[in-house]
C-alpha cells in the first residue's frame, strides 16, 4: 500500500479568483457609465462650440468702391449781350472805330430829316430837350463774313427813337452802302441802352439818327 502525498487545499485560490472576477465586473459597471458620461460631455462641448461658431456674425460684405465722379465740363459763361461802355453825351460821340476792335459808331444827331416818317407829337428833337440821351451800353454789329473776307467796307444810317426807358424803338434804315450791312446794324442797335433824354425834368422819347460804319481792322 502506497503512502498518501499531502496536497494543500485550493479553496483560497478559488476565492481570490472569484473576488478578482467580481471586481472586474464591478469595474465594468462603474467604468461604462463614466465613459458614457465623458463621451456625452465631449459631444455637448463640441455642439456648443459648433453653435458658438454658427452664431458668429458673417464677415461684412466687401464694399465696392464708388466709380470716380464724372468730370463735368466747365460751362462757358453766357455771352454778354451788352458791353458796358463809358457814358458819352451826343456831342462827344464823334467816333470812328474799326469793326471788331471795340465798336463802330458814327455821329449821333437828331432825326430831323426823318421827321416826316417818324412824326409823333410825343417824340422830341434833341434841340428841345433839357438833357440829351446818353449811351450807357452797346453791342458791336457782326461784320458779314462774305464782305469781311472780301475786305469790303461800308456804312448804314439808321433813324430810331430812344423811349422813356432808354430803349431803342422803331429803328429804320435810312440809307446804306450795301444791303448786307443793314441786318447786323439793326440787330446790334436794338440791344443798345441809353439814359433817356429829359424835358421839364421828365424822361421823354427822342428822335435819333446814327451813321454806323463798317471798317476792317487795321493790321
Amino acid at each position: 500500500m502506497l503512502p498518501r502525498v499531502y496536497q494543500p487545499k485550493k479553496r483560497g485560490r478559488d476565492n481570490s479568483s472569484t473576488l478578482f472576477g467580481g471586481l472586474l465586473v464591478l469595474g465594468a459597471f462603474v467604468l461604462l457609465p463614466l465613459t458614457q458620461l465623458i463621451t456625452d460631455k465631449m459631444d455637448y462641448q463640441q455642439e456648443r462650440e459648433t453653435d458658438t461658431a454658427s452664431l458668429e456674425p458673417p464677415p461684412p460684405p466687401e464694399m465696392e468702391e464708388p466709380p470716380p465722379p464724372e468730370e463735368q465740363e466747365e460751362e462757358e459763361p453766357p455771352p454778354q449781350l451788352e458791353n458796358e461802355v463809358q457814358q458819352f453825351t451826343l456831342d462827344q460821340m464823334d467816333l470812328d472805330l474799326s469793326a471788331g476792335t471795340g465798336g463802330v459808331f458814327g455821329n449821333f444827331s437828331a432825326a430831323a430829316e426823318a421827321g416826316e416818317n417818324l412824326s409823333d407829337l410825343s417824340v422830341f428833337d434833341v434841340s428841345d430837350l433839357d438833357r440829351k440821351p446818353m449811351l450807357v451800353a452797346s453791342v458791336d454789329p457782326k461784320y458779314p463774313q462774305a464782305l469781311k473776307k472780301s475786305k469790303v467796307e461800308g456804312s448804314v444810317v439808321i433813324v430810331f427813337v430812344v423811349n422813356e426807358q432808354g430803349r431803342v424803338s422803331d429803328p429804320r434804315v435810312q440809307s446804306s452802302s450795301r444791303t448786307e450791312f443793314e441786318s447786323p446794324a439793326m440787330d446790334a442797335l436794338k440791344r443798345w441802352r441809353f439814359q433817356p433824354g429829359t424835358k421839364s425834368g421828365k424822361p421823354v422819347k427822342t428822335y435819333m439818327r446814327l451813321p454806323m460804319a463798317f471798317r476792317m481792322g487795321k493790321t
